[in-house]
């Protein structure tokens, strides 16, 4: 006979000493406690959904629970203490112009990699642009022409030789008023003088600042436009630094070049942008075409 009590969570029997169990109460107990032993083997797991799945032992398979494996994100905890300042880091490679080619195909069939820093220039000896080697895109990109130290200013041409006078005409006899006389040939003009060398360069200076940069991932570089009034079409331009600010490009690993397209300026900074506002000195010189 069953049990007068049971236990209340597995229903296994609890046998008074007025019972009489017999065989078929055993074989039901241990059946219930064979089928929550077999149900403690079968590890629950995390389906592809998010949610934990479970083994459900009278359908003898794996069943979906409410319960998704990670709750919802948390609110943004409160932003701890700055680390202390880091080594300063090596200095960076630097640009370095390496040689000259006529085209960019000659450049890369030439050195079909490059190196951080290295750069070669492409045209003439007179004309050309800059290409360095961008290691985000593996291949060689311009960053436009550089400009050279301003030369010295020339001397002023020699003064043309003054024309020849033209004859005195004749004068008439006195009495009435006679005719006047012709003009005399007008003398021949003298050589024209060589062109003289541009007139003096103008210094202006600007503030680069660090939050005026706009990165180009296309091209690896950061550019900000530079103004001023006397920037036109045809001026050269060459930037300096003062020894401070250069310390600082060298920390950042910045390299500086400015380059002026039809009258508007930009400043490119290669291989990485400045962390702070740069004071640099432009020279304008003016170059007569």
């Amino acid at each position: 006979m069953a049990s007068t009590n049971k236990f209340p969570n597995t229903g296994l029997n609890q046998w008074v000493e007025t019972d009489k169990p017999d065989m078929a109460d055993f074989n039901r107990d241990n059946q219930l406690l064979d089928a929550m032993v077999g149900h403690l083997t079968r590890t629950p797991y995390i389906g592809a959904d998010g949610y934990w799945y479970i083994w459900d032992q009278e359908l003898k398979d794996y069943s979906r629970s409410n319960q998704r494996a990670q709750g919802e994100t948390g609110p943004q905890g409160i932003r701890g203490p700055a680390g202390p300042e880091g080594l300063q880091g090596e200095p960076g490679a630097g640009l370095k112009i390496l040689g000259l080619f006529a085209t960019v195909e000659a450049l890369s069939q030439a050195h079909g990699t490059g190196g951080s820093g290295e750069a070669y220039a492409v045209g003439t000896a007179m004309e050309n642009e800059i290409y360095i080697w961008s290691t985000d895109q593996n291949a060689w990109v311009s960053v436009g022409a550089l400009q050279g130290p301003q030369g010295p200013q020339g001397e002023a041409g020699p003064q043309g030789p003054e024309g020849k006078a033209g004859p005195q005409g004749v004068k008439g006899p006195v009495g009435p008023a006679g005719p006047r006389g012709e003009t005399g040939p007008r003398g021949e003009a003298g050589p024209q003088g060589p062109k003289g060398e541009p007139g003096a360069s103008r210094i202006v200076t600007v503030t680069l600042g660090v939050a005026d940069w706009t990165e180009d991932p296309d091209q690896g570089w950061w550019t900000q436009p530079v103004s001023d009034s006397r920037i036109v079409d045809g001026t050269v331009l060459e930037m300096t630094f003062p020894a401070a600010y250069l310390s600082q490009l060298e920390a950042d690993g910045s390299v500086i070049i400015l380059r002026n397209k039809n009258g508007a300026a930009t400043a490119y900074a290669l291989k990485a942008a400045p962390t702070a506002d740069l004071v640099a000195q432009i020279e304008i010189r003016k170059v007569d075409m």
